[in-house]
């Protein structure tokens, strides 16, 4: 695949359907429309997704129809994406790439990010002092 004309051919050719989609940027610029490519795999509950905005600002999924969060496109429910605001020749040969539902090494987990994790930067931004036992013996 040598031309974003031959992307939107491969997501054509592997089953996917387009509809109009949001029209900003991933930068948040706003923009007429954007197309959003989707593809369903059936009994498998996954659903890949390709939203273009332009040649050089696509992003890719797979998402769980049946995860945790009813937002169908919320993180929670992502258990592959590529990278946001990537071209579009490179989100779809990767996304191609991505073994199907119930082949091997396919990516079945939700990837969630920790929500309770306590880091020392969060409590320096709220204002905190933070002290650590001095472990050294002199």
């Amino acid at each position: 695949m040598s031309s974003s004309n031959d992307a939107l051919r491969a997501l054509n050719d592997h089953g996917f359907q387009y509809v109009i989609g949001p029209g900003y940027t991933s930068n948040g610029k706003e923009i007429p429309f954007t197309l959003l490519y989707v593809r369903a795999w059936g009994e498998a509950p996954f659903i890949d997704l390709v939203h273009l905005r332009a040649e050089d600002d696509a992003t890719a999924l797979r998402v769980a129809s049946n995860g945790p969060n009813p937002n169908l496109f919320a993180r929670d429910n992502i258990v592959w994406s590529s990278r946001d605001g990537g071209d579009l020749v490179e989100v779809v040969t990767d996304l191609l790439a991505v073994p199907k539902p119930g082949e091997p090494h396919a990516p079945t987990l939700q990837v969630r990010e920790p929500s309770r994790m306590w880091l020392p930067e969060q409590s320096k931004s709220n204002g905190e002092i933070i002290s650590y036992p001095n472990t050294i013996n002199s």
